[in-house]
């Protein structure tokens, strides 16, 4: 900033000097304060400055031959910025409104009759499915033991329960959390998933590194399908929020149009 002072012009304001001149405007070194990081040397500090007042100046010429030649359209243009300025302030209002008042608690209820009466608009654009995984070291898991317990879950769920938290990296059993293909590659870090095998419910075991995955399909559907709650539970989530905020926005206008009538805010004229 001192570097900056050096183009000092006479002209002062606030007891500040200003550092550069357009016609009637003047820049002055506490526009300049938040364009320097803390800590910056004297010579950046000086080349930051320089090129600021530069495109200043360049921002202020190209200003005033906007408004000379558009002299015409200075009273739309200054309309539209009215309007632009009354937008934003009452976009930033409503937002910080919603965000203090908007109830973002959901019950499974809620969830449920909203699927319910939208279905329609969950239909799946591509497949998924509903796994049983067992993850584990390779060595340490016992890939014969588990696939013993899987296909006898009904009397071993608790052999497998007990070995897969003991000795396992994770592992689900009759869990309802569907996964698309994208979701199997990116959620198990495979490049790869042998998809025909799984919708032929064949058992997958896939050797990565130092881990051992094994597969199992319990529930498809398909392109075109429902897609199940559990799949569209985020989507429903964002889509009940999104209509409670329209709602409380509809009634924030009513209450005020109510509350401004009651103490004679405003008026309506006759034509």
């Amino acid at each position: 900033m001192l570097a900056c002072s050096s183009c000092s012009p006479s002209t002062r304001q606030n007891g500040e000097t200003a550092l550069a001149r357009v016609h009637d405007r003047y820049l002055y070194p506490s526009e300049l304060r938040s364009i320097v990081p803390e800590g910056t040397s004297k010579e950046d500090s000086a080349r930051l400055c320089q090129d600021f007042i530069d495109n200043w100046i360049k921002h202020q010429l190209l200003l005033q031959v906007a408004s000379l030649n558009l002299s015409g359209k200075l009273p739309e243009i200054d309309q539209q910025a009215r309007e632009y300025r009354e937008s934003l302030l009452i976009e930033a209002y409503l937002r910080d409104w919603t965000q203090q008042n908007l109830d973002t608690a959901l019950s499974l209820e809620e969830i449920e009759v909203f699927y319910s009466e939208n279905r329609e608009q969950f239909l799946l654009q591509d497949a998924v499915y509903r796994v049983d995984f067992v993850i584990g070291e390779v060595g340490k898991i016992k890939p014969d033991s588990v696939r013993f317990w899987f296909r006898n879950l009904s009397r071993h769920q608790s052999a497998l329960d007990a070995f897969c938290s003991r000795s396992c990296i994770d592992y689900s059993v009759d869990v309802a959390r569907w996964y698309s293909m994208d979701d199997l590659r990116r959620n198990f870090q495979l490049s790869d998933f042998p998809q025909d095998k799984l919708e032929a419910r064949e058992w997958i075991e896939i050797q990565d590194r130092d881990r051992l995955l094994m597969f199992q399909m319990r529930e498809q559907r398909r392109k075109g399908e429902y897609a199940p709650m559990e799949y569209s539970r985020t989507d429903i989530y964002k889509r009940i929020l999104n209509r409670r905020q329209r709602d409380l926005i509809k009634s924030t206008y009513r209450d005020l149009y109510i509350e401004g009538s009651k103490r004679n805010q405003f008026e309506i004229f006759e034509p």
